[in-house]
């Protein structure tokens, strides 16, 4: 059977109180400080920058990468113990498509459009649990060497809750 069939699917998420960061991969550091900062205090990192929100009674950190001044990768991150930690599974499932599982706590997801690569993982104590995304060309090299890149950054940065 060479048949092939395409069909429209229309998702109705549940969860739609928690704001994704900014998805803007490649666009320069101030473009994205002004599209992503709106409310919030910035914190300046070593390759980019944090911004504390208060969400569903839990604090919740977006923080922007950058390689070469553009936008490399985007997380949030918060605690395991907070409200938002009951239902992450579910507003990534709702949104994404698992392709890996990367470690005991950790994962890679795709997005349905195949562009973004979505990592969930948590710190090595277990505190916290962090997303990141970022773009996806289609090269699991690239990808491997995104989710590599993920580890690195995510571990320099503390969070101090």
């Amino acid at each position: 059977m060479d048949e092939t069939t395409i069909a429209t699917v229309e998702v109705k998420t549940l969860i739609n109180y928690l704001p994704e960061p900014y998805l803007g991969f490649g666009e320069t550091y101030e473009t994205v400080k002004s599209n992503a900062a709106s409310g919030g205090e910035i914190v300046e990192l070593d390759d980019g920058f944090a911004i504390q929100r208060r969400i569903d009674k839990s604090d919740v950190i977006y923080l922007y990468m950058f390689e070469n001044n553009k936008l490399k990768m985007s997380a949030f991150a918060f605690g395991t113990l907070s409200n938002i930690a009951s239902v992450i599974v579910d507003f990534l499932l709702e949104r994404y498509i698992p392709v890996a599982q990367t470690g005991a706590y950790s994962a890679g997801l795709i997005s349905p459009e195949m562009d973004k690569l979505i990592l969930f993982s948590t710190s090595d104590d277990k505190s916290t649990i962090y997303v990141g995304y970022t773009k996806y060309d289609g090269n699991k090299e690239s990808a491997v060497r995104s989710t590599k890149l993920f580890d690195e950054q995510i571990r320099k940065i503390d969070l101090n809750y």
